[in-house]
């Protein structure tokens, strides 16, 4: 293709990216992820600060507009407690506020986060177009078909939603998939001067984007040299490649050496309490503490909680938690190692948490819904299977095993030929199982990132090997998409169904004295409450459900009914009336684990016999595979732990969300009858 072709190709694939990802950011109400801290962190580094309503504001100066603009842009603040590249980009989003301001008359001091989404967009677009442009296919009609299906992957909003965002994610997926289209060109011929150095430059601004991508940025490096080694350069250019991977790495190193205090105080916490002895009995994590971790045993009463919960002052003013929150990484690794049986029975929790590739902690409003934001890609890793070891074991075996059939068709040294696959190993096994070892369950989705947009390139790599390969790798890819499919079509367990009082209902659950039935489908949509309190005893919807609700019941009916005493939780603001617990319940998003601490969390009972489902019935039903999502949102009688104005929901999506209780949602009820 001439020059001119190449530009114009170029030109459209960048600028169908760009209206994918700003349709996707900005369609409808525009893509907020909510605050859980980060945000301050960022923010004061950056001339900003959060006002009584909310709302970032630029702190400017009183030395007029050049004071303010190297302000802006050079303020060391102490930069030694987020040391992160991501500081560069969004005091340009701030310093672009100002001069926009300016400009169009605005108050000098508003701060608009769309520019900062503007700005990455235009970035990822431009990384997009690389990394597309490389794609080793050589029939370009099946070329521009995997474009197309890259795209609609790397353009879902699950990505996308981070730029409009002051979370470091958003700058690790661009600079990861800059350098996938590095080692794509790579694998075609060698760089030039140049083209080193600004991977260099790439590979250094991945890695300082967030701690946890440092040794990934140093395998990649390393992977980076094997592999210009396969095109025999002469001696100079071997010493430029060595020179820019050991650069690259000295300076990653240094900033890992910079790792601020507060970040390894809080994730090692996690790590012991979430992590090593979570879920343990008590003598066993007694032993974990003291022969393993060498802390204070008597700290195994702090299991299942972590750095985030509502008492965790208390937690540091009874217990001396020293050691716990300076532990080594080495020792956590070794525990690990040491007791691969514990290792592997976590596996299936981190599958689990890496299906999802939307933030869904944050996520607590309908930015989702708009039809013109591309989440194609999102509905179908949370449908399929990738939340399991089964499809993510596929994926990697089947890359792996097409990439080592593919380097060993070329004329690569033996070395070449092992090391690349060794290393890709390395990367999945690193951002599959490090996230638990160094910060435990806590926010394990999230953490999840990595893993996910390897698995995602990976699905990619491998539409690659199918187009360009024979029938058996033709056969490898027809037998992934089977699977996919399979677990598209698996039907939820159906269970026995009853008609009482108008209603069609599940039966869930039965013992010898009563069933426990749920609502096929939402009854009525109402507010939880008309206060902003989360207190279920005292909520609208109790009152509804034990008095008008009941009415359409007959009086035979009625006397089915069983009463009992329900377990309900209480948030922070609520633990002056429980009965019962001693930690706040933390719950995870997916329905099947959301329950985890339900016993051991602050509750108080409730007598009647008919009341909203809890967590604990959502996880056994979802545990036996029955049915959970519904086309609507219904409440649940669970409350959001930290915010006595929010209780939890299922979405339509099946995942376990917060929303205010003032809200208008579905009522899904469940009720005891007596066992016949």
């Amino acid at each position: 293709m001439s020059k001119k072709g190449k530009a114009i190709q170029a030109g459209i694939i960048f600028a169908v990216s760009l209206l994918l990802i700003l349709t996707t950011l900005f369609a409808g109400e525009n893509v907020t992820l909510k605050n859980n801290g980060d945000y301050n962190r960022v923010a004061r580094l950056c001339s900003l600060a959060e006002n009584a309503a909310g709302e970032f504001k630029i702190v400017l100066t009183e030395g007029g507009t050049w004071s303010n603009i190297v302000t802006i842009l050079f303020s060391p603040g102490d930069v030694s407690t987020y040391p992160s590249c991501q500081l560069l980009f969004v005091r340009l989003s701030v310093l672009a506020n100002y001069l926009a301001n300016a400009v169009f008359s605005l108050p000098a001091d508003s701060y608009n986060m769309n520019y900062l989404g503007v700005m990455l967009s235009i970035f990822y677009a431009l990384a997009l177009t690389f990394f597309v442009l490389q794609i080793p296919v050589k029939n370009k009609y099946l070329r521009w078909g995997i474009t197309g299906i890259s795209l609609i992957i790397l353009c879902d909003i699950g990505y996308v939603s981070y730029f409009n965002s002051l979370y470091a994610e958003g700058l690790q997926h661009i600079f990861l998939i800059a350098l996938a289209g590095f080692f794509l060109l790579l694998a075609k011929r060698s760089f030039t001067f140049c083209e080193t150095l600004l991977f260099s430059v790439v590979l250094i601004f991945y890695g300082q984007s967030k701690f946890f991508n440092i040794p990934p940025a140093i395998l990649i490096g390393i992977a980076f040299f094997v592999l210009s080694l396969r095109h025999k350069p002469e001696k100079p250019a071997v010493f430029i490649n060595l020179g820019a991977v050991l650069f690259s790495a000295a300076v990653l190193v240094l900033t890992m050496s910079a790792m601020p205090g507060w970040i390894q105080n809080e994730t090692n916490y996690n790590a012991v309490f979430y992590g090593v002895v979570k879920d343990a009995e008590d003598a066993r994590a007694k032993e974990y503490l003291e022969r393993d971790l060498q802390l204070d045993p008597e700290l195994y009463v702090l299991k299942n909680t972590h750095h985030y919960v509502s008492n965790f002052e208390t937690i540091k003013e009874t217990y001396d938690i020293t050691g716990a929150e300076t532990v080594s990484k080495i020792k956590l690794l070794t525990f690990y190692v040491k007791h691969p049986i514990e290792t592997v029975k976590k596996f299936p929790v981190i599958a689990r948490h890496s299906g999802v590739l939307r933030n869904i902690f944050f996520m607590d409003h309908d930015y989702m819904q708009s039809g013109l934001r591309l989440r194609l890609w999102s509905h179908v890793r949370e449908n399929v299977g990738f939340d399991t070891l089964l499809l993510n074991g596929i994926i990697i075996i089947l890359l792996l095993t097409q990439l080592l059939v593919c380097l060993k068709k070329t004329a690569m040294p033996k070395y070449i030929t092992a090391l690349l696959p060794v290393l890709l190993f390395c990367a999945f096994a690193y951002a599959f199982i490090v996230p638990y070892i160094s910060n435990g369950e806590a926010d394990l989705a999230k953490h999840m990132y990595l893993f996910c947009e390897l698995i995602d390139l990976s699905v990619i790599a491998l539409l690659c090997f199918a187009a360009n390969g024979k029938a058996k790798q033709k056969t490898l890819f027809i037998t992934l998409l089977a699977v996919v499919g399979v677990g598209a079509l698996l039907p939820e367990r159906s269970c026995k169904t009853l008609s009482l009082g108008g209603y069609e209902w599940y039966v869930i659950a039965e013992n010898d004295t009563y069933q426990t039935l749920i609502a096929k489908d939402v009854v009525a949509t109402k507010s939880y409450h008309s206060l902003p309190d989360n207190d279920y005893a005292t909520s609208k919807i109790h009152t509804w459900l034990t008095g008008a609700f009941l009415q359409t019941f007959s009086d035979y009916e009625k006397s089915l009914l069983y009463t009992k005493d329900e377990t309900i939780i209480v948030s922070a603001g609520h633990v002056d009336d429980l009965t019962a617990g001693n930690r706040d319940f933390y719950a995870s998003p997916y329905p099947d684990c959301v329950a985890a601490n339900y016993d051991s969390a602050y509750s108080k009972k409730v007598s009647g016999s008919v009341f909203l489902p809890s967590a604990a019935h959502i996880s056994a039903m979802a545990q036996k595979g029955y049915k959970i999502r519904l086309c609507d949102k219904y409440w649940l009688s669970t409350p959001y732990f930290s915010d006595d104005g929010k209780s939890r929901y299922i979405s339509p999506d099946g995942l376990v969300y917060f929303e205010y209780v003032t809200e208008e949602m579905g009522i899904r009820p469940v009720i005891y009858i007596k066992v016949p």
